[in-house]
């Protein structure tokens, strides 16, 4: 509609722009240019949410260049940027709204994210119970572990599994065990030599895969066995707080140990990471089991080692042939007899 003031002039009701920056002309007119700011949309990834739980607001204009007010309704106010991470300590209904801004302070528009926030209400026993048996009435793996379970004879007892929390799936020549509520394995994975799962040839000791610490600390460890039922190796794995501690042992069919390695692992810092390994024998006199030679390295590189000799006269070791690194890095042999002494 044209103005009697201006001919050149119009009117021109807009009730929505979606284009940001478009253009209009009328009839008899100049062209105008119209540039509209686009609305401000906050949203969040929950409408409730418990005390201390984290709570992630985000807005739609998206510019590391804009300043985000946030106001959260508590009481604190939060200059961040587009995308928020926040805690509320209490209970109670909160509104937190966000005023979007040009560097120049120039406000673009706000938008508000209404959350209630409750209490977490502690599991009762009863609830715990109904739960656990929901889990086993849903259990995907083939029997719970019971006063009847047949395998649970085979652990050795060094890992305090909570059995009433596992199940175990049985096929032939191998048993898992699983912890039900985490539907994850947790418990010994025992492998068979034969179909009849009587003749353990590796007992695994699992943990749960959110327990496992590094590429170090897996698993609790493994015990091997030959056909006869002698044990071969055992692997053993833990953690003292600071460092995970890995030991592996080999055995001669008649117990003693063949071959030791200890493994003290840091989980953040490799060049503390200390590496040993042992060898026994017999003597060749009386056959007496003897540890002959030792080796020790830190985070890769070796530091001293040990070998051990015998006495043919008596049987016995009398000799030890020391391997150490000097100021220089030079490996130096010191010899001492049976007391110590140098030789």
């Amino acid at each position: 509609m044209k103005s009697d003031e201006d001919e050149n002039a119009f009117y021109i009701s807009v009730s929505e722009v979606t284009n940001t920056d478009s253009m209009v002309e009328g009839p008899e007119s100049d062209k105008a240019k119209i540039v509209v700011n686009p609305r401000v949309i906050v949203t969040a990834d929950a409408k409730e949410a418990f005390v201390k739980e984290k709570v992630n607001y985000t807005v739609n204009i998206q510019n590391k260049d804009f300043q985000y007010i946030w106001t959260m309704g508590d009481g604190f106010e939060v200059d961040g940027s587009y995308n928020l991470e926040y805690i509320f300590d209490y209970s109670g209904s909160y509104v937190t709204s966000v005023s979007v801004r040009t560097p120049d302070g120039k406000e673009i528009g706000t938008d508000s994210w209404e959350i209630e926030i409750v209490e977490e209400v502690a599991q009762t026993e009863a609830e715990a119970q109904e739960e656990t048996k929901q889990a086993e009435d849903s259990l995907q793996y083939g029997k719970k572990s019971d006063g009847n379970d047949p395998y649970r004879k085979y652990d050795e007892g060094f890992v305090k599994y909570d059995y009433s929390q596992l199940a175990y799936d049985e096929a032939p020549r191998e048993v898992t065990y699983h912890n039900i509520k985490a539907n994850e394995p947790e418990g010994m994975r025992i492998t068979f030599y034969d179909e009849g799962n009587t003749k353990p040839w590796r007992i695994e000791y699992q943990m749960k895969y959110s327990d496992s610490l590094s590429s170090y600390f897996t698993g609790f460890g493994e015990t091997t066995f030959d056909e006869e039922g002698h044990v071969t190796n055992r692997a053993r794995n833990s953690f003292d707080g600071t460092y995970i501690w890995n030991t592996s042992t080999d055995y001669f069919t008649n117990g003693d140990i063949e071959t030791e390695v200890i493994e003290k692992n840091h989980p953040n810092d490799s060049s503390k990471n200390l590496y040993i390994q042992k060898y026994y024998k017999y003597t060749n006199k009386n056959n007496k089991h003897y540890l002959y030679s030792e080796s020790h390295y830190i985070n890769g590189t070796f530091v001293k080692g040990y070998e051990y000799t015998e006495d043919d006269s008596d049987g016995y070791v009398y000799l030890s042939e020391t391997k150490t690194r000097n100021s220089d890095g030079e490996l130096t042999t010191v010899y001492t007899d049976r007391n110590g002494q140098a030789y």
